[in-house]
């Protein structure tokens, strides 16, 4: 395995774990937004140490680099993180970590629309196998109240699991001119901007009474000073793991892996994140998903065979035409 694969793998391993600290952040009791902040504030600062330690701190992007950081940044990295938070809040983990799949099924639309990545007729019919499983997913749940709102759950995290996507499209040209260690360190904290901006509008005593209909609009919580301090140590593990591991050490390591391999290479490794998931949500006795979920499950792994399988060979084909 090359050095570039085993970063990707490692990247999803760690991935595959955090829907289980998302699970843990969202009982604290801190909002979600304010919890995301904190999480990408401290794993910024971990970037920013490291890029001054390297002498990169000064970023050097071009007007279309901080576009493409800006796309990496906010829809591709704030937006997930929060609605992740709230998706496992209403269904599980393991779901969370399923519906995580459907990242390299949207990695085939983008990759041929902004990578000009050959696009052959099985991946197309991957991509619709893979709506296929997400739909057996979200749908896997009883109908009834508690149900309903796990597949309001389900539908947040198959949302989540596309946006991603945005990041690695929109890294991959990036990683080709700069560091990995710059442009996670940049993308985070510009993602961590954001979420400044929005996370005010979570506490009473902080949003502005005009803003109140918006915060609404967003589904925010309305969250007053009372038992602050206790959220924030009942959520402290969970902050700790994320910021190092999941806003610091994966995102290094998959913007590193990306640096060695196609966008469409990448998403075949996002199978390892269900097993992850699954097998740590069992050592902690979570039920078993239902057979439609397992089911689903499948179609989405033929989906990412079916997005991945023919990249060494068109790669191969190239090096026989070049040569």
């Amino acid at each position: 395995m090359s050095r570039a694969a085993l970063w990707c793998l490692l990247a999803n391993v760690i991935g595959g774990s955090t829907f289980v600290a998302m699970a843990s952040a969202d009982r604290s009791g801190l909002p979600a937004v304010t919890f995301s902040l904190i999480r990408t504030a401290l794993s910024s600062l971990l970037f920013a140490l490291l890029l001054w330690r390297r002498g990169e701190l000064a970023p050097r992007f071009t007007p279309r680099d901080w576009l493409l950081v800006f796309l990496v940044a906010v829809p591709g990295f704030a937006l997930p993180l929060v609605m992740g938070i709230r998706g496992v809040a209403l269904s599980t983990p393991a779901m969370g970590s399923i519906l995580a799949l459907l990242e390299p099924v949207a990695i085939v639309p983008l990759s041929l629309l902004f990578l000009g990545e050959r696009m052959p007729g099985s991946r197309w019919l991957g991509l619709l196998i893979g709506f296929g499983g997400a739909l057996l997913v979200i749908l896997s749940e009883p109908i009834g109240a508690d149900g309903a709102s796990q597949r309001i759950g389900n539908v947040l995290l198959a949302v989540q699991g596309s946006l991603w996507a945005i990041y690695t499209v929109a890294a991959k040209p990036l990683v080709a001119r700069h560091s990995a260690l710059k442009v996670s360190g940049y993308a985070t904290a510009l993602g961590c901007l954001a979420l400044g901006l929005i996370a005010p509008l979570e506490w009473s005593a902080l949003r502005p009474a005009a803003l109140a209909g918006t915060a609404d609009l967003l589904g925010l919580a309305a969250a007053s000073g009372d038992g602050a301090a206790a959220a924030l140590r009942a959520a402290l593990p969970s902050l700790l793991y994320l910021a190092l591991f999941g806003s610091f050490l994966a995102v290094l390591l998959w913007n590193a892996g990306l640096a060695g391999v196609s966008a469409s290479r990448m998403a075949a490794f996002i199978f390892v994140q269900p097993a992850v998931g699954v097998l740590i949500d069992l050592a902690l006795g979570e039920p078993l998903p239902r057979w439609s979920a397992w089911c689903g499950l499948a179609l989405i792994g033929a989906a990412v065979l079916f997005v991945s399988r023919e990249e060494d060979g068109a790669r191969n084909g190239a090096d026989r035409a070049a040569g």
